[in-house]
């Protein structure tokens, strides 16, 4: 008998994995997705950045096992040729560049900017708060020591939804509209929302993982109600454009994600800083991290658009780069505070986990999979308190890692 019940509101396949995990111990799951509500040119799937291939909860080995191994660790072209950061090219690659040994040796906490820009560079990558080429900002560093993935673009979609929770007999509740909150007590009790009809949806818990600014798009009077600390606005984003090359040996020998830096001195935005995947033969998409409200602008879409490929195209002009500035697309999962709101967490509820930008320590989809390994955490741990309340033994045969 499933008695202990946990609504999830959620979009672009977020929580799908602790929905698995919580069904799996005997959870009443929910899914309340906003997907449909959010605009089309939000991307679907994993976002920009690489995958650490470690899971945290057992439902997530299923998703990891997608994953096409990235054999030379996170790669990144530089103006004087490839820089390893793992695989069989790191001991060589060591040898010409210092900033990958100081990182290596941990001993880059210090020194000429010319010594330690790597692991500022890590630090401020994937970090959900906006930081100057130059600031320590303290961030945890991408993880790029460990094995690292991507999953297949034919499949990144399908691998991030909640389509396939319905055969395991989750509810999922395709949602366009939220209505209103009601909260008591410092506790939400109830969303109203419309799901082709009208629902009002009642749990003991919650996990929101909608960014605060992505639920006052929905509803702005109830993003106030949730967050009545405020709301924060980002003010970066990462934007793809789609794009293509000539054929030639380079298809197969490029990486298959290479972060493109054209001067690591200058501030890693824009077309100076931006990741290169490639896709199936010619074609390839690429990311760059911009002002949020710039991105909608298509004037500044075409000049970095431009940039990317004058950059490629000096680095290796017999590709041809063509860059697609009108396919364009953003990361909804990417949103970049500025660095003052480092620290602020806008409205908190007893019964709730809130995974967000906000909250995560980084954009990865890694990090977001450590975290809700923490919100099962907290909810197995919930559910003992409440089995204690009642005299009931605890169940200690879970399925926790």
């Amino acid at each position: 008998m499933r008695d202990w019940p946990v609504n999830i509101v959620s979009a672009f396949g977020r929580g799908e994995s602790l929905a698995l995990a919580l069904h799996e111990n005997g959870f009443q799951v929910q899914i309340l997705d906003f997907t449909p509500a959010f605009p089309a040119e939000y991307h679907r799937g994993a976002g920009p950045f690489p995958i650490v291939n470690k899971t945290y909860l057992p439902a997530q080995r299923d998703l990891l096992k997608q994953l096409v191994p990235l054999p030379h660790g996170l790669n990144l072209w530089l103006k004087d040729g490839p820089l390893d950061l793992s695989g069989p090219f790191q001991s060589v690659h060591s040898a010409q560049h210092p900033e990958l040994q100081a990182w290596r040796s941990g001993a880059a906490g210090s020194g000429e900017f010319s010594s330690t820009w790597l692991e500022r560079w890590l630090r401020q990558w994937a970090s959900p708060f906006y930081s100057e080429t130059w600031n320590d900002s303290g961030d945890p560093a991408f993880p790029a020591a460990q094995p690292l993935g991507l999953l297949p673009i034919a499949q990144e979609e399908r691998a991030l939804n909640f389509m396939q929770l319905m055969s395991k007999g989750i509810g999922v509740r395709t949602c366009t509209r939220l209505m209103d909150a009601r909260a008591e007590s410092s506790k939400l009790l109830e969303l109203e929302v419309e799901c082709g009809t009208q629902l009002s949806a009642k749990s003991a818990q919650w996990v929101w993982c909608l960014s605060s600014h992505e639920t006052k798009t929905l509803n702005e009077e109830v993003a106030r109600v949730l967050f009545w600390r405020g709301v924060l606005e980002p003010e970066w984003a990462w934007i793809s454009f789609e794009g293509s090359m000539e054929q030639g040996p380079w298809c197969d020998g490029l990486p298959a994600l290479s972060v493109v830096m054209g001067d690591v001195f200058l501030p890693w935005v824009y077309a100076n800083t931006f990741i290169l995947r490639r896709c199936e033969g010619t074609r390839l998409r690429v990311w760059l991290k911009v002002p949020r409200t710039r991105g909608l602008v298509i004037d500044a879409r075409r000049g970095w658009g431009l940039g990317v490929e004058n950059l490629l195209r000096a680095r290796l002009p017999q590709a041809d780069w063509r860059i697609d500035s009108g396919a364009w697309s953003l990361c909804p999962t990417s949103e970049v505070y500025a660095s003052e709101a480092r620290g602020e967490v806008p409205g908190q509820w007893k019964n709730w986990d809130w995974i967000s930008g906000e909250t995560l320590p980084r954009l990865d989809l890694s990090a977001r999979l450590e975290r809700e390994a923490d919100a099962f955490a907290r909810l197995i741990s919930w559910r003992n308190d409440q089995l204690k309340k009642q005299g009931v033994p605890r169940d200690h045969a879970l399925h926790a890692p």
